[in-house]
């Protein structure tokens, strides 16, 4: 059995969880949790869901067990217990109208003086009514189909999974766990001893669960496993205690948990020698399949909160603000800037284009906080961060070299939680030119040079070395001509001109892009095509398109958008030549085994 882990670089991690669903031999196994999110869910996000359980194909497995327990809910008509927020909400209408009578008998000319309402009862019990009447409508709408909802969301289960449900007998698996759960548990041997402790049914699920799991792998011969669940107990896994993203360390609240070592050499038994199992919480899960299922990343985000983790510790956490219009912002004149030139370039300091280490170096404690929370990698914290900046920007900023630094590097954390997919930050970013038309010409540059910074160089200040972070890039474009015209490119177009050790864009540019790869056709139609090099406007760039395995790059009908994406370019100013019209699919190039050892 292996050490616990002390140290993990989380995006390595995510990274390795990511190349693990894509491989053909790895099979992925679900919590009943997860079937109790998709109620929870909007349409188009289960849709997703459901998309990428049919890419998975016969890899993707539900546990019988997991249909037992879900059964349990269907047959009880229990199935209203996955929406706990719509009963919050009911009651919630109820004691409004109890607060109502409470204010109509407590609330009198006296107590509304010196504020908004003085000299004015009538109008403060209107408002009151008004409150009422809204919230009435408003659940009203929301719970109108919550029976066909609910009867909607069975069906689709039953249509997309009764196929992969795994056909184990697990009376047999709960015979056998008669003789030995008892020594588990007395050992606290992973998983579920802490169920049977302290939940009154279903003491042995995860346990029942998990010998499926273990015999399903063993009978088929698979050694590759992630068991997805919303369950972060450490009787299933644990956290490393230093983690790392993007060079820095991260608070407590964002560790990530991976899957108990005890669990993992079980699973080294069980297969013959593998220690390729991994449990990954839902919300990992949703982050790695985010770039190309969206509408699963915004409703989650914005349905679970808290709900992810199910921790013995108490935490502290940050409850999701609510939704803000861009367009909300109050007009405020731009303060005088000291004869600033709008069409002047800023500068920013070497800690704030290096800006892993900036956060020692900032001076405004409302503007680290703010940078903090957008670090956090949490979409709740960073969707809240995001509202908190829309009420820091409405404040007055001189401009100085700190605050240039301090929106510069909020800019950049801004642009890396949108590719992230936080809800709030995609939606600030989308509207970057509405929320920024009033305020000071130099928090505009800083912030937009601190997007299209971010979009280019690393925490260390140094250009990205494979793919830029282009995702937002066309949008990010757009608002910043919107907002600053074609000065807004100076600062980025300066920085990358100094790039000579690969290929950069023009940013801004009218220039166009002719993309040509060198690849060989496959021996037999099993094989994929290899691409074996890439050359940009005639200049070499295969290392910046190559990895260590075989992967593939992008569909035949979407390399466009995805090179545009990958490399910051325009669709519309890109070329492709050298791709096969038969090809399937683009890979990137593998790296030869002596190119890895001097990685």
């Amino acid at each position: 059995m292996r050490f616990p882990i002390l140290e993990l670089d989380i995006e390595k991690y995510q990274d390795d969880v990511k190349h693990l669903l894509e491989q053909e031999e790895c099979h992925v196994f679900i919590d009943t949790n997860i079937l109790a999110q998709l109620f929870r869910l909007n349409r188009g996000a289960r849709s997703d869901f459901f998309d990428w359980v049919e890419d998975c194909g016969t890899r993707f497995h539900v546990p019988n067990w997991v249909v037992m327990e879900y059964n349990k809910h269907c047959y009880g008509q229990r199935l209203n217990d996955y929406l706990g927020d719509l009963q919050i909400a009911e009651t919630t209408n109820k004691f409004l109208g109890q607060l109502q009578k409470f204010f109509c008998g407590y609330v009198d000319d006296g107590e509304l003086e010196n504020t908004s309402y003085e000299g004015s009862v009538d109008a403060f019990r209107a408002d009151m009514d008004d409150v009422i009447n809204r919230y009435s409508k408003l659940l009203k709408a929301v719970k109108s189909k919550k029976s066909e909802r609910i009867a909607l969301v069975q069906k689709e289960i039953e249509d997309h999974l009764k196929d992969v449900v795994l056909d184990t007998n697990i009376y047999q698996i709960v015979k056998n766990l008669y003789y030995s759960h008892q020594l588990r548990l007395e050992r606290e041997i992973p998983p579920g001893f802490k169920d049977y402790r302290n939940k009154e049914s279903n003491q042995l699920g995860d346990l029942i669960i998990w010998n499926e799991i273990l015999n399903y792998c063993h009978d088929q011969h698979i050694t590759k496993a992630i068991y997805i669940t919303r369950d972060s107990k450490t009787d299933m896994s644990y956290a490393p205690a230093c983690q790392r993203i993007d060079g820095h360390s991260i608070n407590s609240n964002d560790c990530v948990r991976i899957a108990h070592e005890s669990m993992v050499y079980e699973f080294q038994i069980a297969t013959g020698g593998s220690e390729d199992f991994y449990v990954v919480s839902f919300e990992m899960l949703v982050k790695i399949l985010s770039d190309k299922y969206r509408s699963l990343a915004f409703s989650f985000q914005m349905v679970s909160r808290d709900e992810e983790t199910v921790l013995e510790e108490a935490e502290d956490e940050d409850m999701f603000a609510p939704e803000m219009e861009a367009d909300a912002e109050q007009p405020q004149d731009a303060e005088p800037e000291n004869g600033h030139d709008e069409n002047a370039t800023c500068h920013y300091s070497d800690f704030a284009l290096a800006d892993g280490r900036y956060l020692e170096h900032c001076e405004n404690d409302e503007l680290k906080h703010c940078i903090e929370r957008l670090r956090s990698h949490n979409w709740y914290v960073q969707n809240d961060a995001v509202d908190g900046l829309r009420t820091l920007l409405a404040q007055r900023w001189q401009d100085n070299q700190d605050n240039r630094d301090a929106f510069f590097v909020i800019g950049r954390n801004l642009l890396q939680s949108a590719d992230g997919n936080s809800f709030e930050a995609h939606r600030f970013i989308k509207d970057s030119a509405a929320i920024l038309q009033h305020r000071a010409t130099f928090i505009k540059h800083s912030v937009i040079d601190g997007y299209l910074f971010e979009i280019f160089f690393d925490s260390e200040g140094n250009v990205r070395q494979k793919a830029f972070k282009g995702r937002y890039f066309s949008k990010v474009i757009e608002q910043a001509q919107q907002a600053l015209g074609d000065h807004a490119f100076t600062f980025i177009n300066e920085k990358l001109e100094l790039v000579d050790d690969r290929f950069v864009p023009v940013v801004g540019s009218d220039e166009e892009y002719t993309f040509e790869f060198d690849i060989n056709a496959p021996a037999n139609d099993f094989d994929d095509y290899d691409t074996t090099s890439l050359t940009i406007n005639g200049r070499d760039a295969s290392s910046t398109f190559s990895k260590p395995y075989s992967s593939e790059f992008s569909r035949n009908n979407d390399i466009t958008r995805s090179l545009s994406v990958y490399y910051a370019v325009p669709e519309d100013k890109i070329s492709i030549e050298g791709v096969p019209p038969e090809l399937r699919s683009l890979r990137f190039i593998k790296e030869d085994d002596n190119d890895n050892l001097f990685a």
